[in-house]
Protein backbone atom coordinates (compact mmCIF):
# COMPACT_ATOMS: atom_id res chain seq x y z
CA UNK A 1 0.00 0.00 0.00
CA UNK A 2 2.77 2.41 0.62
CA UNK A 3 3.74 2.04 -3.29
CA UNK A 4 1.10 3.59 -3.83
CA UNK A 5 0.70 7.11 -4.77
CA UNK A 6 0.42 9.87 -2.04
CA UNK A 7 -2.75 11.61 -3.89
CA UNK A 8 -4.57 8.06 -4.12
CA UNK A 9 -3.96 7.35 -0.40
CA UNK A 10 -5.26 10.79 0.17
CA UNK A 11 -8.51 9.19 -2.13
CA UNK A 12 -8.52 6.30 -0.16
CA UNK A 13 -8.82 8.26 3.45
CA UNK A 14 -11.33 10.32 1.91
CA UNK A 15 -14.17 8.05 0.96
CA UNK A 16 -13.37 7.15 4.95
CA UNK A 17 -14.44 10.47 6.32
CA UNK A 18 -17.09 8.83 8.33
CA UNK A 19 -15.76 6.13 9.27
CA UNK A 20 -13.72 7.58 12.22
CA UNK A 21 -12.42 4.39 14.08
CA UNK A 22 -10.58 3.49 10.51
CA UNK A 23 -8.99 6.59 9.98
CA UNK A 24 -7.57 6.29 13.72
CA UNK A 25 -6.03 3.41 12.41
CA UNK A 26 -4.48 4.36 9.28
CA UNK A 27 -3.14 7.27 11.13
CA UNK A 28 -1.17 4.87 13.64
CA UNK A 29 -0.13 2.42 10.66
CA UNK A 30 3.21 4.79 9.80
CA UNK A 31 4.09 8.40 8.80
CA UNK A 32 3.08 8.28 4.90
CA UNK A 33 -0.61 7.22 5.81
CA UNK A 34 -0.45 9.71 8.78
CA UNK A 35 0.12 12.73 6.89
CA UNK A 36 -2.53 11.17 3.96
CA UNK A 37 -5.43 10.84 6.60
CA UNK A 38 -4.66 13.02 9.33
CA UNK A 39 -6.86 15.99 7.53
CA UNK A 40 -10.05 13.82 7.09
CA UNK A 41 -10.21 12.87 10.74
CA UNK A 42 -10.69 16.34 11.94
CA UNK A 43 -12.73 16.87 8.88
CA UNK A 44 -16.15 17.03 10.58
CA UNK A 45 -15.63 16.67 14.44
CA UNK A 46 -18.85 16.00 16.62
CA UNK A 47 -18.25 16.97 20.10
CA UNK A 48 -20.92 15.72 22.29
CA UNK A 49 -18.81 14.93 25.44
CA UNK A 50 -16.75 16.46 27.76
CA UNK A 51 -13.99 14.27 26.75
CA UNK A 52 -14.16 15.01 23.11
CA UNK A 53 -14.38 18.97 23.62
CA UNK A 54 -11.25 18.20 26.01
CA UNK A 55 -9.57 16.42 23.35
CA UNK A 56 -10.28 19.21 20.82
CA UNK A 57 -9.04 21.88 23.17
CA UNK A 58 -5.85 20.32 24.19
CA UNK A 59 -2.57 21.24 22.64
CA UNK A 60 -1.16 18.73 21.01
CA UNK A 61 -3.99 18.89 18.52
CA UNK A 62 -3.35 22.89 18.15
CA UNK A 63 -1.62 21.63 14.47
CA UNK A 64 -4.90 19.87 13.48
CA UNK A 65 -7.47 22.80 14.17
CA UNK A 66 -6.89 23.79 10.21
CA UNK A 67 -8.15 20.73 8.89
CA UNK A 68 -11.59 21.37 10.21
CA UNK A 69 -14.50 22.07 7.81
CA UNK A 70 -17.73 20.93 9.39
CA UNK A 71 -17.57 21.56 13.53
CA UNK A 72 -20.68 20.53 15.29
CA UNK A 73 -21.44 20.60 19.09
CA UNK A 74 -24.57 19.50 20.72
CA UNK A 75 -25.88 18.01 23.69
CA UNK A 76 -26.11 14.42 25.29
CA UNK A 77 -27.81 12.52 27.82
CA UNK A 78 -24.38 11.98 29.63
CA UNK A 79 -23.40 15.88 28.85
CA UNK A 80 -25.18 19.38 28.69
CA UNK A 81 -22.35 21.86 27.32
CA UNK A 82 -22.09 25.43 28.80
CA UNK A 83 -20.81 29.26 26.96
CA UNK A 84 -17.75 28.02 29.63
CA UNK A 85 -16.88 25.35 26.64
CA UNK A 86 -17.67 27.69 23.65
CA UNK A 87 -14.87 29.80 25.08
CA UNK A 88 -12.56 27.09 25.88
CA UNK A 89 -13.11 26.37 22.01
CA UNK A 90 -12.73 29.74 20.56
CA UNK A 91 -9.33 29.95 22.76
CA UNK A 92 -7.79 27.54 20.92
CA UNK A 93 -9.34 28.58 17.77
CA UNK A 94 -7.44 31.76 18.00
CA UNK A 95 -4.10 30.51 19.69
CA UNK A 96 -4.32 28.70 15.94
CA UNK A 97 -4.85 31.74 14.45
CA UNK A 98 -1.76 33.13 15.99
CA UNK A 99 0.11 29.85 15.35
CA UNK A 100 2.28 29.49 12.21
CA UNK A 101 0.52 26.46 11.30
CA UNK A 102 -2.17 29.56 10.17
CA UNK A 103 0.75 30.47 7.29
CA UNK A 104 0.36 26.40 5.95
CA UNK A 105 -3.37 25.73 6.76
CA UNK A 106 -5.67 28.95 7.06
CA UNK A 107 -8.82 28.25 9.21
CA UNK A 108 -11.40 27.85 7.03
CA UNK A 109 -14.63 26.51 9.13
CA UNK A 110 -17.43 26.18 6.46
CA UNK A 111 -20.22 25.00 8.77
CA UNK A 112 -21.20 25.41 12.62
CA UNK A 113 -23.81 23.44 14.32
CA UNK A 114 -24.63 24.39 17.77
CA UNK A 115 -27.22 22.54 19.89
CA UNK A 116 -27.84 23.00 23.82
CA UNK A 117 -30.14 24.77 25.44
CA UNK A 118 -27.29 26.07 27.50
CA UNK A 119 -25.50 28.30 25.03
CA UNK A 120 -26.08 31.85 25.16
CA UNK A 121 -25.24 35.65 23.28
CA UNK A 122 -21.96 35.35 25.44
CA UNK A 123 -20.34 32.07 24.51
CA UNK A 124 -22.04 32.06 20.46
CA UNK A 125 -20.52 35.74 20.20
CA UNK A 126 -16.72 35.22 20.67
CA UNK A 127 -17.24 32.52 18.59
CA UNK A 128 -18.66 33.58 15.77
CA UNK A 129 -16.07 36.40 15.70
CA UNK A 130 -13.07 33.79 15.81
CA UNK A 131 -14.30 31.83 12.76
CA UNK A 132 -17.68 33.21 11.47
CA UNK A 133 -16.00 35.08 8.22
CA UNK A 134 -15.82 31.36 6.46
CA UNK A 135 -19.02 30.42 7.41
CA UNK A 136 -21.48 29.24 4.62
CA UNK A 137 -23.61 27.35 6.52
CA UNK A 138 -24.70 27.36 10.72
CA UNK A 139 -27.04 25.55 12.64
CA UNK A 140 -28.56 26.91 15.82
CA UNK A 141 -31.19 24.99 17.23
CA UNK A 142 -32.68 24.59 20.21
CA UNK A 143 -31.87 27.65 21.85
CA UNK A 144 -33.35 30.47 23.81
CA UNK A 145 -33.27 34.15 22.12
CA UNK A 146 -33.85 36.95 24.60
CA UNK A 147 -33.08 39.24 21.86
CA UNK A 148 -31.68 39.75 18.31
CA UNK A 149 -27.85 40.04 19.10
CA UNK A 150 -27.54 36.59 17.43
CA UNK A 151 -29.04 37.36 14.14
CA UNK A 152 -27.18 40.89 13.96
CA UNK A 153 -23.87 38.66 14.87
CA UNK A 154 -24.45 36.60 11.71
CA UNK A 155 -24.66 39.27 9.52
CA UNK A 156 -21.35 41.31 10.71
CA UNK A 157 -19.10 37.66 11.26
CA UNK A 158 -20.38 35.34 8.12
CA UNK A 159 -21.12 37.67 5.13
CA UNK A 160 -20.64 34.44 3.40
CA UNK A 161 -23.71 32.85 4.89
CA UNK A 162 -26.30 30.79 2.96
CA UNK A 163 -28.01 28.27 5.16
CA UNK A 164 -29.38 29.05 8.46
CA UNK A 165 -31.29 26.69 11.06
CA UNK A 166 -32.96 28.05 13.53
CA UNK A 167 -35.00 25.05 14.46
CA UNK A 168 -36.71 24.24 17.82
CA UNK A 169 -35.85 28.24 19.13
CA UNK A 170 -38.31 29.66 21.00
CA UNK A 171 -38.20 33.31 23.02
CA UNK A 172 -38.64 35.80 20.07
CA UNK A 173 -40.36 38.75 19.75
CA UNK A 174 -41.93 40.07 16.54
CA UNK A 175 -40.15 43.67 17.43
CA UNK A 176 -36.79 41.98 17.76
CA UNK A 177 -36.67 39.77 14.58
CA UNK A 178 -37.85 42.79 12.48
CA UNK A 179 -35.01 44.85 13.83
CA UNK A 180 -32.49 41.48 13.29
CA UNK A 181 -33.87 41.36 9.46
CA UNK A 182 -32.94 44.88 8.29
CA UNK A 183 -29.85 43.45 7.98
CA UNK A 184 -29.04 41.83 4.51
CA UNK A 185 -28.87 37.90 3.98
CA UNK A 186 -28.01 36.06 0.87
CA UNK A 187 -29.83 32.90 2.42
CA UNK A 188 -30.46 30.39 0.14
CA UNK A 189 -32.16 27.35 2.66
CA UNK A 190 -33.74 28.27 6.19
CA UNK A 191 -35.36 26.28 8.61
CA UNK A 192 -37.77 27.48 10.99
CA UNK A 193 -38.91 24.12 12.25
CA UNK A 194 -40.75 23.49 15.28
CA UNK A 195 -39.96 27.30 16.16
CA UNK A 196 -43.48 28.82 18.40
CA UNK A 197 -42.52 32.04 17.84
CA UNK A 198 -43.31 31.94 13.52
CA UNK A 199 -45.93 33.39 12.53
CA UNK A 200 -47.21 35.06 9.33
CA UNK A 201 -46.24 38.27 10.43
CA UNK A 202 -43.35 36.85 11.36
CA UNK A 203 -42.81 35.29 7.98
CA UNK A 204 -43.44 38.15 5.70
CA UNK A 205 -40.23 39.59 7.30
CA UNK A 206 -38.58 36.99 5.19
CA UNK A 207 -40.03 38.48 2.04
CA UNK A 208 -36.79 40.48 1.64
CA UNK A 209 -34.69 37.37 1.07
CA UNK A 210 -34.92 37.14 -2.20
CA UNK A 211 -32.22 34.30 -3.00
CA UNK A 212 -34.19 31.85 -0.42
CA UNK A 213 -34.60 28.49 -2.38
CA UNK A 214 -35.27 26.31 0.39
CA UNK A 215 -37.60 26.84 3.17
CA UNK A 216 -38.36 23.87 6.19
CA UNK A 217 -41.68 25.54 8.17
CA UNK A 218 -42.09 21.54 9.72
CA UNK A 219 -44.31 21.83 12.97
CA UNK A 220 -45.29 25.95 12.79
CA UNK A 221 -48.57 25.40 13.81
CA UNK A 222 -49.82 29.02 14.20
CA UNK A 223 -48.92 29.48 10.16
CA UNK A 224 -51.67 29.95 7.95
CA UNK A 225 -52.19 29.10 4.02
CA UNK A 226 -52.61 32.56 3.56
CA UNK A 227 -49.46 33.53 5.02
CA UNK A 228 -47.72 30.83 3.78
CA UNK A 229 -48.58 31.44 -0.10
CA UNK A 230 -48.36 35.29 0.48
CA UNK A 231 -44.43 34.70 1.56
CA UNK A 232 -44.48 32.01 -1.61
CA UNK A 233 -45.57 34.76 -4.11
CA UNK A 234 -43.18 37.32 -2.70
CA UNK A 235 -40.33 35.44 -2.65
CA UNK A 236 -40.55 33.80 -6.60
CA UNK A 237 -38.10 31.00 -6.95
CA UNK A 238 -38.74 28.43 -4.20
CA UNK A 239 -37.76 25.21 -5.10
CA UNK A 240 -38.36 23.29 -1.91
CA UNK A 241 -40.57 23.67 1.02
CA UNK A 242 -41.17 21.21 3.49
CA UNK A 243 -44.78 22.21 5.48
CA UNK A 244 -45.23 18.66 6.95
CA UNK A 245 -47.24 18.79 10.37
CA UNK A 246 -48.97 21.26 10.45
CA UNK A 247 -52.21 19.76 10.87
CA UNK A 248 -54.15 23.49 11.56
CA UNK A 249 -54.37 23.49 7.36
CA UNK A 250 -57.06 21.95 6.03
CA UNK A 251 -56.79 20.18 1.95
CA UNK A 252 -58.33 23.17 0.34
CA UNK A 253 -55.46 25.78 2.04
CA UNK A 254 -52.97 22.95 0.76
CA UNK A 255 -54.06 23.32 -2.47
CA UNK A 256 -54.16 26.75 -2.98
CA UNK A 257 -50.34 26.92 -1.44
CA UNK A 258 -49.42 24.36 -3.92
CA UNK A 259 -50.89 26.41 -6.84
CA UNK A 260 -49.04 29.06 -5.83
CA UNK A 261 -45.97 26.98 -5.24
CA UNK A 262 -45.35 27.02 -9.19
CA UNK A 263 -41.44 26.59 -9.67
CA UNK A 264 -41.21 23.89 -6.67
CA UNK A 265 -39.03 20.99 -7.38
CA UNK A 266 -39.27 18.95 -3.75
CA UNK A 267 -42.38 19.26 -1.63
CA UNK A 268 -42.47 17.73 1.79
CA UNK A 269 -46.49 17.71 3.51
CA UNK A 270 -45.86 14.48 5.99
CA UNK A 271 -48.81 13.64 8.19
CA UNK A 272 -50.95 16.49 6.82
CA UNK A 273 -54.56 16.48 6.18
CA UNK A 274 -54.02 17.30 2.34
CA UNK A 275 -56.25 15.17 -0.02
CA UNK A 276 -57.82 14.69 -3.37
CA UNK A 277 -58.08 18.92 -3.99
CA UNK A 278 -54.19 18.74 -2.93
CA UNK A 279 -53.28 16.03 -5.94
CA UNK A 280 -55.25 18.44 -8.39
CA UNK A 281 -53.61 21.03 -7.52
CA UNK A 282 -50.11 19.53 -8.30
CA UNK A 283 -51.04 17.67 -11.50
CA UNK A 284 -52.67 21.65 -13.16
CA UNK A 285 -49.99 23.90 -11.24
CA UNK A 286 -46.49 21.71 -11.12
CA UNK A 287 -46.97 17.89 -11.97
CA UNK A 288 -44.37 18.84 -14.72
CA UNK A 289 -41.72 20.65 -12.58
CA UNK A 290 -42.21 18.65 -9.15
CA UNK A 291 -39.85 16.04 -8.75
CA UNK A 292 -40.57 14.21 -5.59
CA UNK A 293 -43.80 14.89 -3.38
CA UNK A 294 -43.53 13.25 0.25
CA UNK A 295 -47.24 13.01 1.83
CA UNK A 296 -46.01 10.24 4.04
CA UNK A 297 -48.40 9.60 6.90
CA UNK A 298 -51.20 11.26 5.52
CA UNK A 299 -54.08 9.17 6.54
CA UNK A 300 -56.56 11.34 3.17
CA UNK A 301 -53.89 9.85 0.80
CA UNK A 302 -53.70 6.51 -0.77
CA UNK A 303 -52.06 4.76 -4.00
CA UNK A 304 -55.04 5.17 -6.58
CA UNK A 305 -55.29 8.59 -5.65
CA UNK A 306 -52.08 8.99 -6.61
CA UNK A 307 -51.72 7.25 -9.67
CA UNK A 308 -55.72 9.15 -10.91
CA UNK A 309 -53.85 12.57 -10.79
CA UNK A 310 -50.00 12.31 -10.72
CA UNK A 311 -49.81 8.95 -12.89
CA UNK A 312 -48.87 10.25 -16.01
CA UNK A 313 -46.30 12.69 -14.16
CA UNK A 314 -42.17 11.30 -13.99
CA UNK A 315 -42.02 12.41 -10.37
CA UNK A 316 -41.32 10.68 -7.23
CA UNK A 317 -44.33 10.49 -5.14
CA UNK A 318 -43.85 9.21 -1.51
CA UNK A 319 -46.49 8.07 0.28
CA UNK A 320 -45.90 5.92 3.13
CA UNK A 321 -42.76 5.73 5.31
CA UNK A 322 -42.05 2.08 3.67
CA UNK A 323 -42.01 2.43 -0.29
CA UNK A 324 -42.03 5.17 -2.24
CA UNK A 325 -43.84 5.40 -5.60
CA UNK A 326 -42.18 5.90 -8.86
CA UNK A 327 -43.82 7.49 -11.88
CA UNK A 328 -42.57 7.04 -14.98
CA UNK A 329 -43.92 8.91 -18.54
Amino acid sequence: MNSLPFETLGNIAEHLIKDQPTLVSLCLLNLTWYNAAIRYLYYTPKIKTTRALVAITQRHTLRHIGFIRHLKIFDSHSTTFTDNDLHLLTAQLECYKASSFMNNIPLKITSLSLSSKNFTYCGVTPLLNSCGQTLTGMQLNGFKWHSFSYIMSLTKTSPGLHALSLSHTSGFTMDSFIKSCTYDFSLHSLDLSWCGWVKNDTLSVFRSFRSLRNLKLMGCCKLTADGISSFIVAVQGLESLDISYNLQISDAEFAKIVWTAKELKWLRMVRTLVGEQTLRAVAERNGKRLEILDMSDCRNIHRKLVEQWLGKFAMTVIISTIQPVRNKI
